[in-house]
């Protein structure tokens, strides 16, 4: 087989995919497909539901076949600030592969009953994590807010890391680091007055 042959073969093989895909995306109703074109004959189809979760199709093939092919079905997981719940680390993320030439209500029928199961489980359980985590964030930065409002001192937000959030209390008469974590807060008094420690103390009480 020559090089034009294969060429051929190819984009075949990629015209009977997304094919195969848009026969998959009519078993999904609900669901919204898109097709984004990447080189001159592949693409990267995606099928998204109302909630926002999403499925990718991505086709592997290869022989001197149309025929021989095998669809991979991956999902999306939300993040925070670049990081996933635990359960949906890279080596727990829920795939599947399927045979190209079984066709569209076959492969339709394997995704409901093989991937989307376990994959929306995964998708709610990080949809909650995320919306956890940007709580957890509000409450950080409130409390950052209030404690610079009422005792001065420099906000310190480590840039490209998961480090909580600090703020330097430093005067004549006082100075304190306050690490405000997203579920906890540590204070370390450099020196500090009962009077001006309670304060400060008050103070957080007040935003929990």
């Amino acid at each position: 087989m020559n090089y034009k042959e294969s060429q051929q073969i190819r984009k075949n093989r990629s015209k009977l995919y997304l094919e195969t895909v848009s026969g998959i995306a009519e078993y999904f109703p609900e669901w919204e497909v898109e097709i984004k074109p990447v080189g001159f004959d592949r693409a990267h189809p995606q099928m998204t539901a109302p909630n926002g979760a999403r499925v990718y199709f991505n086709l592997q093939g290869k022989g001197d076949n149309t025929m021989q092919g095998k669809i991979w079905v991956s999902g999306f997981y939300p993040q925070h600030n670049g990081f996933y719940h635990s359960d949906a680390k890279p080596e727990n993320r829920v795939h599947i592969g399927v045979s190209l030439h079984r066709g569209a209500e076959v492969l339709a029928k394997e995704i409901k009953r093989r991937f989307l199961p376990d994959y929306l489980s995964l998708y709610d359980l990080c949809i909650k994590y995320v919306k956890d985590q940007e709580t957890l964030d509000a409450t950080q930065a409130r409390t950052l807010n209030m404690l610079h409002k009422k005792f001065g001192g420099h906000i310190r937000r480590p840039w490209g890391s998961n480090q909580p959030d600090k703020i330097d209390i430093n005067t004549k008469e006082a100075r304190a680091e306050v690490t405000v974590n997203q579920s906890s807060i540590n204070i370390d008094l450099k020196y500090m007055t009962t009077e001006q420690a309670t304060r400060v103390l008050a103070a957080l009480i007040e935003v929990e």
